[in-house]
């Protein structure tokens, strides 16, 4: 695992992968007992994810900072397809993949949620979901 720093955390690609590659459970800690109990899940649009809880907490500042970044527009309740951009319009990614993992950080410490259900999806623009920034 990576040591970040307290400092700020800027949106980019690499901060979201470092953070996230730190948040996860390694392969030895999934044998661990306790597990199953522990774990955080989140079911992302595509993948489904399991962080580790107490080192998800210790990267709580960082990913709430880069969230911190996204646009105003999804404190209201926008698409996914717009995660791609900063407030000031610059866009941070062009993989939906790196999104997915930035919005299920955003979802394991309660500041992102689905605005439906996924059986709605369907209807919305693109066939994905809109949702909401809790900041």
């Amino acid at each position: 695992m990576e040591n970040i720093s307290k400092e700020q955390m800027e949106l980019t690609a690499e901060n979201v992968y470092t953070v996230f590659k730190n948040c996860l459970y390694q392969k030895k800690e999934i044998q661990d007992e306790k597990f199953a109990d522990e774990c955080i899940h989140v079911s992302g649009i595509v993948n489904d994810f399991i962080f580790h809880p107490e080192r998800l907490m210790a990267e709580k500042d960082h990913i709430e900072q880069m969230l911190s970044d996204l646009p105003d527009e999804f404190k209201h309740g926008w698409t996914f397809l717009n995660l791609c951009q900063t407030k000031s319009g610059k866009q941070w990614t062009d993989l939906h993949q790196t999104m997915e993992i930035l919005m299920a950080l955003g979802i394991a410490i309660g500041k992102i949620a689905y605005c439906c259900p996924r059986e709605y999806w369907g209807v919305l623009p693109g066939g994905v979901p809109y949702i909401v920034l809790k900041l």
